[in-house]
């Protein structure tokens, strides 16, 4: 203070010009917005009744979570962000719930902090940063800088950027990543996440991670459309303006399908683009996704468009079932309406139709497949050609005149349903007599014809894959048209339509194939998913596969270990995959199959990524050579009795 005055009276200048230097730098600490304009929510894992790991001593791995996400919001307020947190408090939030915050606040990113644990006694710490595996644009940039920022410590392992499924990563429709700190279990760092020291650290290295990704990385992309688009032609276009010049663009369709998109810069000022696609896109409802990058090497937020191509039906065909109305035919007379696009191709879509006949008219609805089953009702007095015309959205689609005369032979008008959804099978082979095969059409109506009169006529049925093939015999007192109605029973009511993915090295397709096979005999849709065996971590490819599928029910993964028993990992939590382990244990043991197995909780990466409930079936290298037939055995009849 001496030395301050006295300096002040022999040198009044420098004085101010040393005070205003001060005040102007740290003016400028506090007017240096780099965040401003920017939305952040961030999402402390777990609280309350889920206090998630917890160390040796007892810090709950919640109370940590939530101490670094107050840390963090006050440092990126201090950069002029707009931070919210899903809680502010030790509650409980369902997973749900923080996903529904997520879409109220429409953050321009969403941060879940956690820190790990592991059942190892022995375990080096580390950080792990998940990223939004569906989105690799800004989730994956900010999970690098916030990888490049933690610099492990002597005795640590490096710091892992992974691609996560987690379900507040994989159902985020904003930029997402998940950290994880450090692990909770270790007795020292449970220590120092006691420590406000640690946990101010951990969220500034997280700070000037998401600064750097936000400021030099970020390309605004917006794109102008109404949501969902629709088009009634197989090319769409897209118009949109970025901040920077954009290099390329990565897009998705889902349902995936052959598409190709290009990319045109408009001769405007400013960066004002056309997006296009370039094969013609088939009647159906898609979401579009975007990622665009910049010359500079910036990256957009993911893009997503709903998109609805509604193709106007052309040279679309009606057919009846029979190629004539028998005459004094009385009863419903099916024909089958199939509509088309432009293209010749079929056109999938629901499609509203006025059915004209006989001066009547009457209302239906094309299937989502683009097909309709139209019944006309006859009285039995209908003479000479009837003109049947079937109006859409724009005048008539399909018009066909039907001969009214009598039968050549004896008549089978006959009609397939099925016992489980009461509806009309479609594409059903009969055998009749050996002598021809016939297919059920749409609505489940087939027709034949014989010249002579029957009295026993024997048709064997082959449904689809799903359904029990029967054979029956159609018995004829001489009528001339026989009008025999068949059910058939599902093979297991409860797989029917499911989906099953397999995650498997093809070194274990013995086991695969008769688990395929049986699966397919009961109408579940199998979707091998990807597994590049020469990737370091395959089985990233394949959770990345069924997320983006986005409709599997369940997921079985093959593993070839050194285990002398079949095991049986699930997820921690247990769920769906816990219960049908024990039910498969349960049934190769009553069995007498001689297959021995255990179920454990897993650490395996696909237990805790995928939408689906997945089970991880270790595997043996010696077993008995019927093992794998016995062990799909057990996993249908546990997945056909699992609980609803």
């Amino acid at each position: 203070m001496r030395w301050s005055m006295a300096l002040q009276k022999k040198c009044p200048v420098f004085v101010c010009f040393v005070g205003f230097f001060l005040l102007a730098g740290n003016l400028s600490l506090f007017a240096a917005k780099p965040l401003q304009g920017f939305s952040i929510l961030l999402d402390p894992g777990h609280g309350g009744s889920d206090s998630g790991a917890v160390g040796p001593s007892g810090l709950k791995e919640s109370t940590a979570n939530l101490r670094v996400a107050k840390y963090l919001k006050l440092l990126l307020e201090a950069d002029g962000a707009t931070v919210s947190a899903t809680r502010e408090d030790d509650r409980f939030l369902s997973l749900v719930v923080r996903f529904e915050i997520a879409k109220k606040i429409n953050p321009d990113l969403f941060v879940s902090i956690h820190h790990n644990a592991s059942v190892k006694k022995t375990i080096e710490n580390r950080a792990e940063i998940y990223f939004n595996s569906l989105d690799k644009g800004i989730p994956l940039k900010l999970a690098g800088n916030m990888a490049a920022g933690i610099q492990p410590r002597e005795g640590e392992r490096k710091t892992e950027v992974i691609p996560g499924g987690f379900f507040v990563l994989r159902n985020n429709p904003f930029p997402a990543v998940l950290t994880e700190g450090s692990y909770i279990s270790l007795k020292p760092i449970e220590r120092e996440l006691k420590s406000s020291r640690a946990l101010t650290n951990e969220a500034q290295k997280f700070r000037l991670a998401i600064r750097k990704t936000l400021t030099q990385s970020l390309l605004k992309v917006e794109v102008f459309s109404k949501k969902p688009a629709e088009v009634t032609t197989p090319f769409c276009r897209f118009l949109l303006s970025s901040s920077k010049p954009i290099s390329g663009v990565q897009v998705g369709l889902f349902p995936s399908m052959d598409s190709s998109f290009s990319l045109a810069r408009l001769p405007v000022m400013g960066e004002v683009y056309i997006l296009y696609n370039t094969k013609p896109l088939s009647a159906g409802n898609y979401t579009l996704s975007g990622l665009f990058r910049g010359t500079d090497g910036s990256v957009s937020k993911m893009v997503k468009i709903p998109l609805q191509v509604k193709l106007p039906p052309k040279n679309c065909v009606v057919l009846p079932v029979a190629p004539y109305i028998p005459a004094g035919f009385e009863g419903d007379f099916p024909l089958t309406l199939v509509l088309k696009d432009g293209n010749g191709r079929i056109n999938p879509r629901a499609l509203p139709i006025t059915v004209k006949w006989a001066g009547k008219s009457f209302l239906g609805i094309t299937t989502p497949d683009g097909k309709a089953s139209i019944a006309l009702p006859l009285t039995g007095s209908e003479v000479g050609p009837q003109a049947v015309e079937i109006f859409g959205e724009e005048g008539i689609i399909a018009h066909c005149s039907i001969d009214v005369h009598q039968p050549n032979g004896h008549i089978i008008l006959g009609q397939i349903f099925s016992a489980l959804t009461r509806r009309g099978l479609e594409k059903v082979k009969i055998q009749v007599c050996e002598s021809q095969q016939i297919q059920t059409t749409a609505g489940g109506y087939f027709f034949c014809e014989f010249p002579i009169i029957f009295r026993n006529l024997h048709l064997k049925i082959s449904p689809p894959a799903g359904y029990v093939s029967r054979e029956s015999w159609v018995r004829s007192e001489g009528e001339m048209v026989m009008r025999p109605i068949f059910v058939l029973d599902a093979e297991a009511p409860r797989l029917l339509g499911k989906k099953v993915g397999v995650i498997a090295p093809r070194a274990l397709d013995s086991w695969v194939r008769p688990l395929v096979k049986g699966l397919m005999k009961c109408g579940v849709k199998v979707q091998r998913l990807a597994f590049p065996e020469s990737s370091a971590k395959p089985e990233y490819s394949a959770v990345l596969h069924a997320n983006s599928l986005q409709d599997i029910d369940f997921i079985l993964s093959f593993k070839q270990e050194p285990s002398p028993i079949l095991v049986f990992r699930h997820y921690h939590r247990g769920g769906a995959g816990k219960t049908l382990a024990d039910s498969m244990k349960k049934l190769l043991a009553a069995r007498s199959t001689q297959l021995d197995s255990s179920v454990q909780v897993g650490g395996d990466y696909e237990l805790g990524h995928t939408g689906a409930s997945c089970l991880v079936v270790g595997i043996p290298a010696l077993l008995p050579p019927d093992s794998p037939t016995k062990l799909s055995d057990a996993f249908l009849n546990a997945l056909e009795n699992q609980p609803k």
